[in-house]
């Protein structure tokens, strides 16, 4: 919140984790659209939804990421 409280937005989500433990890479970018919509921590349902709603909203997928979370795929993502 720091980043985007400051003007940038994200342009780039990687996650990963180690010793069971999900942690999150970003790229931030000052010339990057103000409106967009950043989550993280979906299951492979809640990511479909969410595509759909986004799609439904006039966003596009910018930045997908998976991840394994206790045994589990997990997904982040960044539409614009």
């Amino acid at each position: 919140n720091t980043l985007t409280g400051q003007g940038l937005r994200p342009t780039y989500i990687d996650g990963f984790t180690i010793n069971g433990v999900s942690y999150f890479s970003y790229v931030f970018n000052s010339t990057a659209s103000s409106s967009y919509v950043m989550k993280s921590a979906m299951t492979s349902s809640t990511l479909s939804t969410e595509l759909a709603a986004q799609i439904r909203a006039g966003r596009v997928t910018v930045a997908l990421t998976g991840y394994d979370r206790s045994g589990s795929a997990r997904f982040g993502a960044i539409w614009r």
